[in-house]
């Protein structure tokens, strides 16, 4: 949220629409990833992650869909850009 604090602080139209997208995708992103590790944890039926082998063999969406959220929300862009091609 950084990004988003240091555009506000420019000043400036272009800059308070990036940071206000900023905290849109941010958000959207992180609600995204915790939808998809409930959901993670529901179909194992234990919050133990060591109890919690084979995400990508139980259901492989999930799986794919949690590792493309996870560097996505990190920031990565190459993994958004393929992320955004898929969808």
């Amino acid at each position: 949220m950084g990004i988003a604090t240091f555009a506000f602080g420019l000043g400036g139209p272009i800059a308070t629409f990036g940071g206000l997208l900023h905290m849109l995708v941010h958000s959207l992103a992180k609600s995204a990833i915790f939808f998809t590790v409930g959901h993670a944890s529901q179909m194992h039926r234990t919050q133990d992650i060591g109890q919690n082998p084979g995400l990508f063999k139980g259901n492989p969406l999930v799986g794919w869909g949690l590792m493309f959220r996870c560097h996505g929300d990190c920031g990565n862009a190459a993994v958004r850009h393929i992320h955004q091609r898929v969808s």
